[in-house]
This record gives C-alpha cells, sequence and structure tokens, in this order.
C-alpha cells in the first residue's frame, strides 16, 4: 500500500467506526496517523528534491545553441510526474495535518466533559 491508501485507510477506519470513538480508540488511530505524517514527510522532501533535480535538467536544455530561460525550464520541471505527485502529497498533508488536528480536539474535549461528569457524578 502507498502512503495515501495507509492514511485514507486509517481515516475510512474512524469515520466507519464511530461507535468506537473514545478516548482509548482515538489516541491509537492519532498515532497511526502521527507516524504516517512522519513518512509523509520524508515523501515530501524526496520528491522535493528530485523536483530540482528535474528543474536543474531542464535549465540544462539548449534551444538553438542557448539555454533555456528560467521561466521556461521551471514551466517544463512542471509538466513532469514528480511534480504532479509533489503536489498531492503536499494536498494530503494538509489534509492530514486537519484530519490530526481535529482528533487532537476532539479527544480533549470528550475527555473533559469525562472529567466533568466523574466530578458531578
Amino acid at each position: 500500500m502507498t502512503i495515501r491508501e495507509e492514511i485514507f485507510s486509517i481515516i475510512n477506519d474512524i469515520k466507519a467506526n464511530q461507535d468506537k470513538w473514545d478516548g482509548h480508540y482515538l489516541s491509537d488511530k492519532l498515532v497511526e496517523l502521527t507516524t504516517w505524517y512522519c513518512s509523509l514527510s520524508s515523501h515530501i522532501a524526496e520528491l522535493q528534491g528530485k523536483h530540482a533535480t528535474d528543474l536543474d535538467l531542464a535549465s540544462s536544455v539548449m534551444v538553438n545553441g542557448k539555454e533555456i530561460s528560467s521561466a521556461r525550464a521551471k514551466i517544463k520541471a512542471q509538466a513532469m510526474n514528480t511534480y504532479a505527485e509533489l503536489l498531492k502529497a503536499l494536498a494530503l498533508e494538509k489534509s492530514l495535518v486537519e484530519q490530526i488536528r481535529s482528533l487532537k480536539i476532539y479527544i480533549r474535549v470528550r475527555s473533559e466533559e469525562q472529567r466533568i461528569v466523574s466530578f458531578n457524578g
């Protein structure tokens, strides 16, 4: 499975099992997502390096004996698959960060609710 598939598998599992939503279950899922976030960050770094290499290669292309402009080299590098993969990974990173934030908030709220209930109970 790819990083994307693993992340969405966990997110889909969370959505499908709302009846299991307690502090322990969601904390476990939060740890899983955080671990995959680390892997995703490494993957993004690799893609950024590959994109930089693509840009460097595109910059060294000669047309009619002249190097192409940096703007044109950038366009050529962005037309490569690596750039599309990088954009997808960055979008996934944003989604994952929001999912992690949401889980943290939900866990905090539920914990506070349980604390209040046990205090009043």
